[in-house]
């Protein structure tokens, strides 16, 4: 589950839309705490959250910050449901 939330978040740091809606913004600001001692590498993903690297480093940040943590988990997918417009 928590694989398909990061994937989910990748794809939606990629999408140009999403920046303009705000979305990505909120997606920044939930994963700055899972890049507290790794503050370059927040600010290379919001220089750019739809490069290659950025996608990775949300990929190695992230599983750890969302592992065992249900709240956060839901926090996430609420962020991403207004993609959906739910």
């Amino acid at each position: 589950m928590v694989e398909a939330l990061i994937n989910a978040t990748v794809a939606s740091l990629r999408r140009p839309e999403n920046r303009e809606n705000g979305i990505t913004s909120a997606i920044l600001k939930f994963l700055q705490p899972a890049f507290a001692e790794h503050k370059e590498e927040f600010e290379q993903l919001r220089a750019d959250p739809g490069d290659a690297d950025s996608s990775r480093l949300v990929h190695l940040r992230l599983d750890g910050y969302l592992t065992g943590e249900p709240d956060r988990i839901e926090e996430l997918e609420d962020i991403l449901d207004r993609e959906d417009g739910v």
